[in-house]
């Protein structure tokens, strides 16, 4: 669900940017939320993805806690698409649509670093509170296990931001070489 959130946070901000464009002076916030979008929200949502379908499709029972949240889950394969696979999506494609600049990759690993601590600290609170896990995969695992499982992850969330960073990137390039192009073109 904190996906989720990030993701409608991210996108409402972005429609209002990009609605008001040109009409107020927005540098600041501009800034900000591009930077959100390359070093939280694409990285976050693309691990969603890759967490959620891999750990999916290697054993379904990793990600319910009982047979009956199992068997409605998996019977409503939109809602899993929706809610896993659309928000990575939808990063891609706001990636090729507007133009991000590419963020300082320290400050941007430090974000990643920050928005993963809090996140741990926010599923250990919700055992600590409720005694179950929010990931029941963590609850089948002894606890060594449990630490590289949460070691992989957060590698799999750097990994995503790599991924973005290329993207974005090859996406910049690619404009730019259009815009060289068309210049030369008209000289």
């Amino acid at each position: 669900m904190v996906d989720l959130l990030l993701q409608v946070v991210y996108h409402t901000l972005a429609t209002f940017l990009a609605l008001t464009y040109g009409t107020f002076k927005f540098s600041g916030f501009r800034k900000s939320v591009e930077f959100f979008s390359t070093a939280i929200a694409f990285p976050i949502g693309l691990t969603v993805v890759v967490l959620f379908w891999g750990l999916y499709y290697y054993d379904p029972g990793t990600l319910f806690k009982d047979e009956e949240a199992k068997d409605l889950l998996l019977s409503l394969s939109w809602y899993n698409h929706a809610i896993h696979t659309a928000p990575g999506l939808a990063m891609i494609l706001d990636f090729g649509v507007w133009k991000h600049p590419r963020p300082a990759k320290t400050k941007a690993i430090k974000s990643i670093l920050i928005f993963c601590i809090l996140y741990l600290i926010d599923i250990h609170l919700i055992y600590y509170v409720s005694g179950f896990w929010a990931y029941p995969i963590l609850g089948q695992l002894a606890f060594p296990f449990r630490i590289l499982f949460i070691v992989f992850c957060t590698a799999v969330i750097f990994g995503a931001f790599l991924i973005g960073d290329v993207y974005n990137s090859y996406l910049l390039d690619s404009t730019g070489k259009q815009k060289k192009a068309k210049k030369q073109r008209r000289d």
